[in-house]
């Protein structure tokens, strides 16, 4: 691969990104460990996995077009079903336990979408070395007996010369399931059918790569989930990142952790100095700009830990300083909204989707047409305004590098010696780059950031990045598509179903699940009047088989209005199966694609707790819009 990782905003035009297939995993989840393992239900794996073939070929379309036209042929008929040749073997192989699935073909560096499990599998052949450290760490944190881990080891010795055992080893890390065994001469065998066994519990959540790998600039930073369940998949992302993606730039992969002597203190405090923070409350909002969510899953030290690293790290961005700005989201610890990218995205300079309940412009607009009467709670009960402020449920902090900080990076490149070095470090952790508000919290007292005032909620801040960052004429031109309309009780229906967990494939063009169908209403009526395609016959046609998916089509004033910004991916299939397009036409109609959500069957996917957003982990976007 080319060690190309460039990640300078949400909306950038999308070049390449990391996946993973759901293996079979998933389906070994048992009922009574759904809790523990961060399931909130059992998913058909068979079903998942063609909701997800969906999907794969939609970012396929936009990234890699020429990865579905093997041989000249579409790899799609009008049903969404993939076509076989007169030899019964499939124009596009998305399994990645088969030798002819399409990056064995394509190759990692021509393939937009690249799956994780490929990867590993090609990485435990041709990186033995590490790959042995890696098995032997695993088999360490999750206690594997000497003789399971050695049969680990053997099959590692055996992908080799044989790449299916490297196909077998990285199922079983997968999935848990160990099929073969070593004899004594340790000669690799497959064991019998009652002899089979689970040795770990399965990762199915490792369908969700942004959790584990975030992209900034052109660094990686690797995450620690605060669940030890996810360990394993940190340590696999780590292995591709080390091995693979940064293998030359090792210094560009960022990780925090625990102090040194975590261990030391009293238990009763250790958990104020946890460590833990996921890849979905950290967003790369724009080139100097990151924000980070303090919820359920991302902790404050972690936070403390993480502002002043993007703030020490060289990160080319196309900033001159990188990232110096970060805004911090405390969104509370709900399952419901576990990071900040389930709450909202990211889709064009101007527009954003959001949850209705964090937007503070909703609950005005909510509190005036109420029927219920004044609420005097608060006064009755002696609140104090510091309370009142905590009791919200959302708080915005932001944070500026400041020229003492820029100072002392520059002094830190001059100096000559390891102790001078040392103690120009020292003095960087120790600045305080929390911006502080005046005596009535409204404007930041000194301020080397362009952000002059402190946001008043999510609403605000979302809007001042478009203003301020994106360079929108004025705050009124920011538009919001809610979470089921924000009418209740479909806004909290959708959001649990990742109605603003979307991914952006360039400005204004997104994909999400289509059982929201109320938010993706709201996204059509804010975008009315906004080109979709120049292909007049293409709009007609998803306008008729919107009218036959949706059961309304009228806006929140009741007006008809048509369903042109909302493509179903089957839909988009189909056109171009049925039109019998090649390569070079599919390419114009997808070029030309504005202003819409690709919409892709959420049946089953949804119930995994995670959207487009959370599946993806973006390696590379363009530098610009």
């Amino acid at each position: 691969m080319s060690n190309k990782i460039n990640n300078r905003s949400e909306i950038f035009p999308l070049k390449k990104v990391m996946v993973h297939s759901p293996d079979g995993g998933i389906g070994n989840v048992p009922a009574h460990k759904l809790h523990d393992w961060l399931y909130d239900d059992i998913l058909d794996v068979k079903a998942t996995q063609l909701e997800y073939r969906t999907f794969q070929a939609t970012l396929m379309l936009f990234l890699s077009p020429g990865l579905l036209f093997k041989g000249g042929s579409f790899a799609f008929d009008k049903e969404s079903n993939l076509r076989k040749n007169k030899a019964g073997k499939k124009f596009l192989q998305t399994n990645p336990e088969k030798l002819d699935h399409y990056m064995a073909e394509a190759g990692v560096d021509a393939s937009g979408v690249v799956d994780t499990q490929f990867l590993l599998q090609q990485l435990i052949q041709t990186k033995q070395i590490a790959a042995r450290d890696l098995v032997i760490s695993i088999a360490s944190i999750e206690r594997l007996h000497p003789e399971r881990r050695d049969d680990l080891l053997h099959m590692l010795a055996a992908a080799a010369n044989d790449y299916q055992f490297a196909v077998e080893l990285v199922k079983t890390l997968l999935t848990g399931k160990l099929e073969y065994k070593a004899d004594k001469k340790g000669k690799v065998h497959r064991r019998d059918e009652d002899d089979i066994r689970f040795i770990f519990p399965p990762i199915p959540n490792f369908i969700f790569t942004r959790d584990i790998g975030v992209t900034i600039g052109d660094h990686i930073l690797i995450t620690k989930p605060k669940y030890d369940i996810r360990g394993r998949e940190v340590r696999l992302c780590r292995f591709i990142a080390e091995n693979l993606l940064l293998e030359k730039q090792k210094e560009k992969i960022i990780a925090v952790s625990e102090d040194d002597d975590y261990f030391q203190l009293e238990e009763k405090i250790q958990p104020e100095h946890r460590v833990s923070y996921e890849g979905g409350d950290i967003m790369m909002i724009s080139d100097r700009h990151v924000l980070i969510g303090c919820s359920e899953r991302t902790s404050p030290y972690a936070i403390q830990k993480i502002v002043h690293r993007l703030f020490w790290e060289n990160i080319k961005t196309g900033n001159p300083d990188g990232i110096d700005i970060v805004s911090v989201i405390k969104i509370g610890e709900k399952r419901s909204q576990m990071h900040i990218d389930t709450v909202f995205t990211h889709i064009r300079e101007d527009v954003w989707v959001l949850h209705s309940p964090l937007s503070e412009v909703w609950k005005e607009q909510q509190s005036i047409e109420s029927w219920r009467s004044k609420n005097y709670n608060d006064e009755l009960q002696h609140k104090s305004a510091s309370q009142i402020e905590r009791e919200k449920g959302v708080g915005i902090f932001q944070f500026c590098l400041s020229k003492e900080g820029k100072k002392l990076k520059k002094q830190y490149k001059a100096a000559k010696t390891d102790k001078q070095r040392r103690a120009i470090k020292v003095k960087f952790r120790k600045l305080d780059f929390l911006l502080r508000t005046d005596a009535k919290g409204l404007k930041y007292k000194k301020s080397d950031c362009h952000y002059k005032q402190r946001p008043k909620g999510v609403h605000d801040l979302l809007t001042q990045i478009s203003v301020k960052e994106f360079g929108v004429s004025s705050a009124s031109k920011v538009k919001f598509a809610l979470s089921g309309r924000g009418v209740p009780p479909f806004d909290s229906r959708e959001q649990w179903t990742d109605a603003c967990n979307l991914l952006t494939l360039r400005p204004g063009v997104s994909v999400g699940y289509d059982r929201n169908y109320r938010t993706a209403l709201h996204f059509n009526e804010i975008m009315k009047g906004e080109p979709v395609s120049a292909n007049k016959d293409f709009v007609a046609f998803i306008v008729e088989r919107n009218i036959e998916r949706f059961r309304d089509t009228r806006d929140s004033n009741g007006k008809e209005m048509d369903l042109n910004h909302l493509i179903h991916a089957s839909d988009l299939i189909r056109f171009i199966a049925v039109n019998k397009m090649d390569e070079v036409k599919t390419k114009r109609l997808i070029k030309g694609i504005k202003n819409a959500i690709i919409m892709i069957p959420s049946n089953e996917l949804s119930r995994a707790r995670g959207g487009s957003h959370c599946m993806t982990m973006p390696l590379e976007r363009a530098n610009s819009l």
